[in-house]
């Protein structure tokens, strides 16, 4: 096995035209479960460093990103499905009608 996969942010929209961001940026992720009642949990993670919840945190830095355990093949394949649990907390509804998946660093630092 070798490679891991790196995703620097997530982001959810929803409403018309996808304008709305969800969560607001008051409630981006700093812990896996802080702000509450959020939760983030993941397949799995490299290093508390690089822990899933850094795909919900706001910072777009490549300091901040979501790194896997090693996972893929030689020939850039994944060899076990990787996956991301966003939980807004109960009686939080949102209808996401749009997300954005930011997995280039380079790229989103010169986004922010």
């Amino acid at each position: 096995m070798g490679g891991s996969l790196t995703l620097n942010e997530i982001e959810f929209f929803q409403g018309i035209l996808a304008q709305d961001q969800r969560p607001l940026s008051e409630y981006k992720m700093k812990t896996p479960r802080f702000p509450a009642p959020q939760m983030v949990t993941c397949s799995s993670f490299l290093t508390q460093e690089n822990h899933c919840y850094k795909a919900f945190d706001g910072d777009l830095s490549s300091s901040s990103a979501w790194v896997t355990n090693p996972v893929g093949s030689r020939r850039n394949v994944l060899s076990s499905a990787q996956w991301v649990t966003f939980d807004f907390g109960e009686g939080r509804a949102v209808s996401p009608s749009a997300m954005r998946i930011i997995c280039d660093a380079k790229n989103a630092a010169d986004k922010g």
